[in-house]
């Protein structure tokens, strides 16, 4: 009877759950929920946050597989592609060994904690900004800007298309693969 009515499997809603989830991609577990915690004078635990977050990650492969992504003759004349190695730490529960000693000196090679490693793939496609000599003159030589005027200068510039941002924990070869397939 859930199903047909649409109810959520667990008993928060698909808008909290939505709001948890979104403030645990920025932060951490106990961060995410504190906020919450405040404005809706609840007490979700981070153990919650981490559930939820977990539960909601399960889906992440199902929509990449039926994303429908733009035909070549709406992408721009150029593809570019970016690839970062992001540093997680790892949760005191999930090591499955001894932790040195933080008394001691590291020896070559040794890591201080451990950390595991997320891919960030970011790919766009983009048109080329042509720009007469005076132009880049004049941006070269210009006096700085201030930060509005800046920002609505990149704006006006910014000729993206079709940005795609994904990170793969632990999987470098497959971040590499989407980001060159999509």
């Amino acid at each position: 009877m859930d199903q047909e009515l649409g109810m959520p499997q667990g008993k928060y809603s698909y808008k909290l759950q939505d709001w948890i989830g979104y403030s645990a991609t920025d932060m951490d577990f106990r961060s995410s929920v504190k906020l919450l915690n405040r404005i809706l004078d609840h007490n979700f635990s981070e153990m919650q946050a981490q559930r939820i977050t977990n539960n909601l990650s399960a889906d992440v492969e199902e929509f990449y597989d039926n994303a429908t992504y733009p035909d070549k003759k709406e992408e721009g004349a150029y593809f570019a592609a970016g690839f970062d190695d992001k540093g997680i730490p790892i949760l005191p529960s999930e090591v499955n060994r001894q932790v040195d000693s933080s008394g001691e000196r590291l020896g070559k090679g040794q890591k201080n904690g451990v950390k595991k490693s997320s891919t960030v793939s970011v790919t766009y496609s983009f048109d080329p900004f042509v720009r007469t000599p005076d132009e880049v003159i004049t941006s070269l030589f210009d006096k700085p800007r201030d930060k509005k005027q800046q920002q609505a200068y990149s704006d006006s510039n910014d000729n993206r298309q079709n940005k795609h941002i994904r990170a793969f924990l632990s999987d470098k070869q497959k971040a590499m693969e989407y980001g060159f397939d999509n």
